[in-house]
C-alpha cells in the first residue's frame, strides 16, 4: 500500500464523515417533526450532489454514501431508544 492510497482512503472517509450529519438531521425530521419536510431535504440534498457530480466529477457517490450512513444511524438510534 502507497501512501498516496492512504491519503486517497483518508479523503474519502472525510467526505463520507461529513455528510453524515445531513443524514441524521434527515432522520430526525422524518422521525420527529415531519416525513413530508425530510422527504424534501432528501430529495434536495440528492439533486444538489446529482448537479454537483455533473459539473465538477468530484464522484458524489462518496457524498452520498455518508449521508445514507447518516440516515442509517438516525434510525437505528431511534429504534434502540424505543425499545
Amino acid at each position: 500500500m502507497t501512501l498516496d492510497t492512504v491519503i486517497a482512503a483518508g479523503g474519502r472517509v472525510y467526505r463520507a464523515v461529513m455528510h453524515v450529519p445531513t443524514g441524521l438531521a434527515t432522520a430526525y425530521l422524518v422521525m420527529f417533526v415531519s416525513p413530508v419536510l425530510g422527504a424534501i431535504l432528501a430529495y434536495g440534498f440528492f439533486q444538489y450532489e446529482k448537479n454537483e457530480d455533473r459539473y465538477l466529477h468530484d464522484q458524489a457517490w462518496k457524498d452520498l454514501y455518508g449521508y445514507e450512513i447518516g440516515v442509517l444511524l438516525g434510525g437505528v438510534i431511534w429504534h434502540i431508544a424505543t425499545i
